[in-house]
């Protein structure tokens, strides 16, 4: 085939493509950072609808009261459920309460944490001669099944 006739294939993408390789991108990358348009418009992030079920303010505020009275104050919610349950009253479901103190940031970890020392390792100082014997089981020899070095087994 000849330069430029019928059937020949085009060479600037072939050019371009070595350029992209060369320079380290795609060739996307490279379209998209020299395009003169400006970029595709989102769409508006929809608001979340409520959901017909979900307690209104009010009564997220009255769960928020019980779990923070005093009579509740050191009880799991799922005790606390059970107790309002015994006595004939529903709030919300168990999960819910959960839930609600955990958006309002009132869940946390109550009980005291153990703070370990960090442990020193054990030093053995001799202060004369034959003071300190140490053992150390694995003692490997030159000879495969030895241990003390000596050729024993």
């Amino acid at each position: 085939m000849t330069e430029g006739g019928e059937g020949a294939a085009p060479q600037w993408p072939a050019r371009r493509v070595r350029a992209y390789a060369a320079l380290g991108v795609s060739r996307a990358t490279y379209y998209r950072h020299h395009r003169t348009s400006p970029p595709p418009a989102r769409a508006p992030r929809r608001q979340r609808r409520r959901h017909p079920r979900a307690l209104t303010p009010a009564e997220e505020t009255r769960v928020l009261e019980v779990l923070r009275s005093q009579e509740f104050v050191d009880m799991a919610p799922a005790e606390i459920y059970a107790v309002l349950l015994e006595r004939g009253v529903h709030l919300c479901l168990e999960p819910t309460m959960y839930r609600i103190p955990r958006r309002h940031g009132e869940v946390r970890e109550r009980r005291l944490q153990a703070i370990h020392p960090p442990r020193k390792k054990p030093e053995l100082v001799a202060q004369g001669p034959n003071r300190v014997w140490s053992w150390d089981i694995k003692l490997k020899g030159p000879v495969k099944g030895s241990y003390c070095g000596c050729g024993c087994r």
